[in-house]
């Protein structure tokens, strides 16, 4: 997205004058305080044991990996999903507590 793409002069015509950088840490800081929200409720990122061993078995087919392997790959998925969203997360000075 650059200052002049569709959004931003869209905004610009109702008479919001923002930029990129703008809109970014908007929608950072909305998706860190909702998956707070959604944290203090319960909620927690999956893991790869979440997922049924059939969907391993069906990707497996798809990929020709062993499903172990891929259930393996999803963990490290997972983990690099959490790492990123817990810097996220601490940006905006909530607590990433899984």
């Amino acid at each position: 997205m650059r200052d002049d793409d569709l959004l931003i002069r869209l905004l610009r015509h109702y008479g919001i004058h923002t930029t990129r950088a703008d809109l970014i840490w908007f929608s950072e800081a909305f998706w860190a305080q909702s998956i707070d929200f959604k944290r203090q409720f319960g909620w927690r990122p999956p893991s790869a044991d979440d997922f049924p061993r059939r969907i391993y078995k069906a990707l497996s087919l798809a990929l020709d990996r062993p499903p172990d392997e891929l259930q393996t790959l999803m963990d490290l998925l997972i983990g690099e999903w959490k790492r990123q969203a817990g810097d996220v997360l601490a940006r905006f000075g909530y607590e990433a507590s899984w």
